[in-house]
């Protein structure tokens, strides 16, 4: 049985395919396995998480993955978790003495980085998830809504995405809170390429160097990554070759920008 991507869904479909007796192959086309549940180190030799890792106990298919896979007793789990908003405010969620799925009540509606507004439309949206069976009918709708397009149609304020559904599920949401797409490995390598290339041969990276990690993280099939690379310089490599062709010479200076760091001030043409 062939399993392709080692992120946890995959991992998780490999363990219990083994489980019951198939002899099972993973393939996974980063060096690491995890998908976005991994950490990466920065040259600097600190880690960073590649993606939001928070689990809690009602997770219980994911505590049971751990488990299967020998690691359950590498998970150490708090009473509470503490947050900080940009404003300098801070929040704690731990559980109450209500039972699930009210156990967090009495932390969320002492919450301050949320207004009462906030909470008052997040607790509509958990109560369209409880009273639906976690299954909102608008989830049947033909291709399917973005987390972000669910949340739109709750009336959540800007904060209560920002700084509630964002937290929670920033795994899950699409459109530009999904766009993080966990590709941090592709440009920390081209970095050091860039880094080496500069300390040994001199050479600076040009503009479209960084083109193909950003081409692949935008999910465009790598077979048109040099098809787009040329549609767009087409123009200049026709004047090139009219240069060329009218005194057999084309003029490429060799030279670093001393100029400001912000650049010259644009003006309108109107105003010139």
């Amino acid at each position: 049985m062939i399993v392709i991507g080692g992120g946890l869904a995959g991992l998780a479909a490999g363990v219990a395919l083994a489980e019951a007796g198939w002899r099972v192959r993973l393939f996974e086309q980063r060096p690491f396995l995890g998908g976005r549940a991994t950490s990466y180190v920065l040259p600097d030799g600190e880690h960073v998480d590649n993606c939001q890792h928070v689990t809690f106990g009602c997770c219980t298919n994911l505590e049971d993955f751990y488990r299967r896979v020998g690691a359950a007793d590498k998970i150490k789990f708090f009473d509470g978790l503490l947050l900080l908003d940009p404003q300098g405010r801070r929040g704690e969620m731990s559980p109450g003495m209500f039972p699930a799925p009210f156990h967090m009540t009495s932390s969320f509606l002492t919450f301050s980085p949320l207004a009462l507004k906030d909470k008052l439309c997040i607790a509509r949206a958990f109560s369209d998830i409880l009273f639906s069976g976690g299954h909102p009918r608008d989830l049947d709708e033909p291709g399917g809504i973005s987390m972000l397009e669910w949340l739109r149609r709750r009336k959540q304020t800007p904060a209560a995405i920002g700084r509630f559904w964002r937290t929670v599920l920033v795994s899950a949401l699409s459109e530009e809170l999904g766009k993080r797409t966990g590709h941090v490995d592709l440009y920390l390598t081209s970095s050091r390429i860039e880094k080496y290339m500069k300390e040994t041969k001199n050479l600076n990276a040009n503009v479209d160097f960084y083109s193909a990690s950003t081409y692949y993280s935008l999910g465009i099939p790598i077979d048109l990554f040099t098809p787009i690379f040329a549609v767009s310089r087409m123009s200049g490599w026709t004047a090139h070759v009219l240069e060329q062709y009218r005194n057999n010479r084309l003029i490429r200076p060799r030279a670093d920008y001393i100029g400001t760091a912000v650049g010259q001030p644009w003006v309108p043409i109107e105003k010139r």
